[in-house]
């Protein structure tokens, strides 16, 4: 709770500051101050307000000079005074909450200590109201869009603004650095960006690098500049390879969509944004530190080009120099060149990728569609089989779930798919099955003595079917999974030969009657396919043509049906059994 204090201006015995203050319910305030604020547009300029008698009064501007400013300013903690104007907008405070003839020397910490006249005077005109302007509290930061290497920052009258890039050098990369913290300067350069509407504050500073501060330097006005957003004055500090300095908030780098931790398109991110790395001036000794910073053993090879893909929104270009012996990717020398906004250049697929020897990725081979197949795994950049000896459900499934097809159906062995060209790599995998990718599973090397004929193969939920509506299990209306979830078929050109596919699909011997017009009732959600055309040699019902999935011109009352030959299906082939496959599926 806070104790209610009696502060008061220097007043006449006729107003006594018991009086000032014993009505107001706002009166309670820290010890031995006056309760003060600025009406205007920042914190820190405004028109001066005291609080008198519980409401709030004004300061009339007569003798009203730089001097009571700068102690207004200090009591608010806004800096130093810039200027005393009149504020000589309308106000709505009453025309007797006037305090006169303000006399402050200057040295004074809070307004109380200085001389006035009494309050209530009705000749002072709201045209001769005081104000000020405060420079604000002057600081410092190197966070965007890591600490110690970043935009150079100024926060000053209330808000953060940038400094322009004009005449910026290494003296004052050395005195900015050393006032955020950060040690010394490596670099500099500019800063292209575009998250926010900072305000410039500093242009063409001049510092000898022996300053303690940057505004010590001799500098244009504060706010006036010949600069835009596209001319910001960026810093690289010794301190960032330092990660017991700055590893708060420093970028995170991880290698995406490769398959693996140890491959893709490479990536930092901050607490302010995430974005990929523009390839031009990095090479393969940039790689190698990448790779060995990941943990993923040594570079093999640098993509350009987007090969990895795009990544959506932005991108930074940070050209980076390497030997290629540094421990740490943050070691390296660069000249660093900012940028955040994809679409000022014009070549946005340059985003790079690096594969490293670590890379060890799955992916289905020969199949009918890209989720079913013989599985092969990428070592570094040669793909090759496994062994289907000790291959199962559980491995299947974090297959699936890494390549975004569903869950594992079944795990057809005997060179199901094929066989494969490359080599037979000897790792056993023992997944739980919850793993996210393949190489998060318990590993080992076996001597499994397998030939070509016996390769490890998978099918995926993903472009599954299934009948349902009628007694049979080969009989009904058909569903696909696909994108996680289930929906029907448009029987728009729905024949016989689209019909077999799906028996065979299934299991079920071949088709008979190829059903249209929703013989086994309607379905609901997602109408998954239209204008299906098989040939009726295809193994599943994506490998067919058909419309692109989701797109179609049909209601839930077309829904097509098969009716296949066989009466149960027949699992022989696979080495899942039909109460394992029903688990998966159903």
């Amino acid at each position: 709770m806070c104790s209610r204090q009696y502060p008061h201006v220097q007043l006449p015995s006729a107003v006594s500051a018991v009086s000032w203050l014993i009505h107001s319910e706002s009166a309670c305030v820290s010890p031995g101050s006056t309760q003060l604020r600025l009406n205007g547009s920042s914190p820190c300029t405004g028109r001066v307000e005291v609080l008198y008698n519980g409401h709030w009064g004004r300061v009339c501007s007569h003798s009203w000079d730089l001097p009571d400013a700068e102690v207004v300013c200090k009591q608010l903690e806004c800096g130093a005074a810039v200027s005393a104007p009149h504020y000589k907008r309308p106000g709505r405070l009453p025309e007797d909450r006037v305090l006169n003839s303000v006399g402050c020397l200057g040295n004074e910490t809070q307004l109380r200590e200085c001389k006035s006249g009494p309050w209530g005077r009705k000749d002072c005109q709201h045209e001769w109201d005081a104000a000020v302007i405060c420079a604000g509290t002057k600081k410092i930061r190197l966070g965007i869009p890591y600490n110690c290497a970043s935009r150079v920052d100024l926060y000053y009258r209330g808000q953060w603004g940038a400094v322009c890039w004009n005449d910026f050098g290494i003296n004052e990369a050395h005195v900015a650095c050393r006032q955020a913290g950060c040690g010394e300067a490596e670099t500099y350069s500019r800063f292209y960006v575009h998250i926010d509407d900072a305000p410039i504050w500093l242009d063409r500073v001049h510092c000898t690098g022996n300053e303690t501060n940057l505004w010590d330097c001799p500098s244009d006005t504060w706010g006036h500049h010949e600069c835009d957003l596209r001319m910001q004055a960026a810093v690289v500090c010794k301190a960032l390879a330092n990660e017991s300095i700055c590893v708060t908030g420093a970028a995170n780098l991880s290698l995406a969509d490769g398959g693996s931790p140890c491959a893709g398109r490479l990536e930092f991110a901050t607490s302010i944004v995430k974005s990929s790395f523009y390839d031009d001036a990095i090479d393969a000794s940039v790689a190698q530190v990448l790779c060995s910073q990941l943990d993923c053993g040594s570079a093999v090879s640098v993509k350009t080009g987007a090969y990895f893909g795009e990544t959506p929104g932005s991108f930074w270009t940070f050209p980076v120099y390497c030997n290629g012996n540094e421990s740490s990717f943050w070691q390296c020398k660069s000249d660093i060149l900012f940028s955040v906004d994809v679409v000022d250049y014009p070549q946005k697929s340059k985003f790079l990728g690096v594969v490293c020897s670590g890379h060890r990725a799955p992916r289905l081979v020969d199949g009918e569609d890209s989720c079913s197949g013989r599985v092969e795994v990428q070592f570094g950049e040669t793909w090759g089989t496994l062994c289907d000896t000790h291959w199962d459900m559980h491995d299947a499934s974090v297959v699936c779930k890494q390549l975004q097809c569903g869950v594992a159906v079944a795990t057809p062995g005997g060179a199901h798919f094929g066989e494969g060209k490359g080599p037979m790599w000897e790792e056993q995998f023992d997944c739980w099955g919850n793993e996210s990718i393949l190489f998060d599973c318990p590993v080992s090397r076996k001597d499994h003595s397998c030939t070509h004929g016996s390769h490890a193969a998978v099918i995926c939920s993903e472009g599954q079917v299934r009948l349902v509506g009628a007694d049979s299990p080969c009989s009904g209306r058909v569903e696909l999974c696909h994108s996680g979830s289930w929906g029907t078929v448009c029987d728009d050109s729905w024949d016989l030969n689209d019909a077999h596919v799906v028996c065979t699909q299934l299991l079920c011997g071949s088709a008979v009657t190829a059903t249209q017009e929703a013989r086994f009732g309607e379905g609901n959600g997602m109408i998954w396919l239209d204008d299906v055309n098989c040939r009726g040699t295809e193994m599943f019902l994506l490998g067919c043509r058909s419309s692109t999935p989701g797109l179609h011109n049909c209601e839930h009352n077309e829904d097509a049906g098969v009716i296949c030959s066989g009466t149960e299906r027949h699992f022989s082939h696979f080495d899942s059994s039909p109460k394992m496959w029903q688990k998966h599926v159903f």
